[in-house]
């Protein structure tokens, strides 16, 4: 998979009040082609509806995702659903667990 693209979207657990302020003042949160808000969508994680419209919205199949928290009940969800699952614990772990899906060293499309 090295020299790739691959896409980064994000589903968060974010107020409407305070998305918008974070917005500003966080750069990074403009990198993800798709990103649901919770609190603009009135839905959030671990209901299987946010992730389902998370993939209506991608156009995208679970299986060909991979989604990363630190909440146990949302990657239970995910993993149901069909998507690659990755409980987030310290950078390592999720560096290995990237590095083992073919994922490091690959290039956003953002």
């Amino acid at each position: 998979m090295r020299g790739q693209e691959v896409a980064l979207h994000a589903i968060s657990n974010w107020s409407s009040e305070t998305f918008p302020i974070a917005a500003e003042r966080y750069a990074f949160l403009s990198h993800f082609e798709v990103l649901i808000v919770s609190g603009e969508r009135k839905l959030a994680k671990p209901d299987p509806a946010i992730f389902e419209l998370f993939l209506q919205e991608a156009g995208l199949p679970a299986h060909a995702c991979v989604f990363i928290d630190d909440n146990a009940e949302n990657i239970a969800t995910a993993s149901r659903l069909g998507f690659k699952a990755i409980r987030f614990s310290d950078p390592e772990t999720l560096r290995r667990d990237l590095g083992a899906l073919g994922l490091l060293g690959v290039q956003s499309t953002v």
